[in-house]
């Protein structure tokens, strides 16, 4: 859940960029991208998190990877599907679907619990009660005899 969140973030932190380099005018990759060393800073990752973070929006064609010389391998956001899953807010909600999916099975179970208690106080508990009452009334049939 908290990668959503952090794929979330990082298509947020490239559209700024992006719409930075509109502004500035901007043409190189450095201007709309960020290095591997910046995301891991940003998101305050290690590099195998940072790996299954990026591996989906690789996947999904929302992000390019790039090379420069000087500053090393990095990402940038697509124009098109990066940008429009960022407005769209797609992996928060994502991120909302798997937390309702949980509660659900968790209110499940929850009912399933209440309901075996039910079952145990009205079954067995009359029982015990029939039982009382019959103990109850044989004594007071041998007290009245004695």
């Amino acid at each position: 859940m908290k990668y959503n969140l952090k794929r979330h973030k990082l298509l947020g932190a490239l559209k700024r960029l992006f719409s930075k380099r509109k502004i500035n005018g901007g043409k190189y990759a450095n201007d709309i991208g960020m290095t591997y060393e910046e995301i891991d800073t940003f998101l305050n990752v290690k590099t195998d998190e940072r790996d299954l973070i990026i591996s989906e929006l690789f996947k999904s064609k929302e992000i390019s990877a790039f090379k420069l010389d000087g500053k090393g391998n990095g990402c940038i956001i697509s124009d098109t599907l990066g940008i429009s899953s960022f407005v769209n807010k797609k992996y928060l909600k994502e991120n909302n679907h798997i937390f309702i999916r949980y509660s659900k099975i968790a209110s499940g179970f929850g009912l399933f619990i209440i309901a075996l208690l039910a079952f145990n106080f009205s079954v067995l508990e009359p029982n015990n009660l029939k039982l009382d009452k019959k103990q109850k009334t044989e004594e007071l049939k041998q007290d009245s005899i004695q």
